[in-house]
Parts: C-alpha cells; structure tokens; sequence
C-alpha cells in the first residue's frame, strides 16, 4: 500500500523501545507500575511517598528508564505522525490539512515535559512550584493519546488484513 512504509519503519524501534522501556523497567524493583503511578500522582506529597521505598541503585534504573523515554516518544510520535499523514491522504477533501499532522507531536512535547519532572523526582527534588504544569501536562498527553493511537491501530490493522487477503 502506498504510503505505509515510513509507518512501517516507525513500527520496529517502537516495539523495541517498549522492550527496552519493560526490562528497565523490571529492574527498578518494587512496583511495576511505579512510573505511571508517578505520573498520574495528584500532588507532590504522593509522588515523594511513591518513590520513597527505592534506593538510590533502583532509582538509577527508574533514570534510565525515563532517559530511554525520550528516544520512545519521538519513535511514537514519528509513528503516529505518519498514520495521520496516511489517513489525511485519503481524505479527498483534505487538500488543505497537509499541516494536521503535525497535532501528532503534541503529546510527545507535553511527554518530554513530563519526563523533565520526574527526573527531578527521580533525584528527590520535589521542591518544584510547579507541580500543576506538570499534572496538566501529563493528564493532557494522555487525554490526546486514544486520538492517535486509534489511526495508527487502524492502520496497522489494514495493514495486516492487506497482507492476509493478498
């Protein structure tokens, strides 16, 4: 199909870099889910309680972890990128929406926001005042996520039943 391959390219280092991001992850210890709870936290108080239980040798795998974050959101945002470039592509009336995609790198801004934080977290500073940009941030990214991640399901969906039929 034309138009698929620059989403396909995008495909690989995504799933790689969840691999990377889950065995990381695992080696931080207690919970699993400690960098989501991290980001959903309400208040500064509940994400210093969250990361009291590590020591310094598991929060350098949560560092880590966060640092190869980076690398994740730009190959989801390419990804998401070129889903949207493809399905705008489709849409004869569209001629005028060649800028569209662009909306696809707004989570991976508000994400890299987010990570800068939790660094800071990450290396006990939770002095910082502004903990409602960071909630806002977060809450929004992941609020602007479904939105992108059904064109690219979708996609990889057509991509899937194109390679089955034939």
């Amino acid at each position: 199909m034309k138009n698929t391959k620059p989403f396909l390219y995008c495909l690989v280092p995504v799933f790689i870099m969840i691999g990377v991001m889950i065995y990381t992850g695992s080696q931080a210890g207690g919970d699993k889910n400690i960098i989501v709870k991290l980001e959903l936290a309400q208040d500064i108080d509940i994400a210093q309680a969250l990361l009291a239980p590590y020591d310094e040798a598991h929060l350098q795998w949560l560092r880590l972890n966060t640092q190869l974050d980076f690398v994740f959101i730009l190959t989801y945002s390419m990804l998401f990128y070129f889903a949207m470039v493809f399905w705008i592509s489709k849409i004869p009336a569209a001629k005028d929406w060649s800028q569209v995609p662009l909306l696809a790198f707004i989570p991976g801004v508000l994400d890299v926001v987010e990570n800068l934080f939790i660094l800071r977290f990450l290396n006990h500073d939770f002095s910082t005042t502004n903990f409602s940009l960071y909630y806002w941030c977060v809450h929004i990214k992941w609020g602007l996520i479904p939105f992108l991640l059904i064109p690219s399901l979708s996609l990889l969906a057509l991509i899937i039943y194109k390679k089955v039929k034939g």
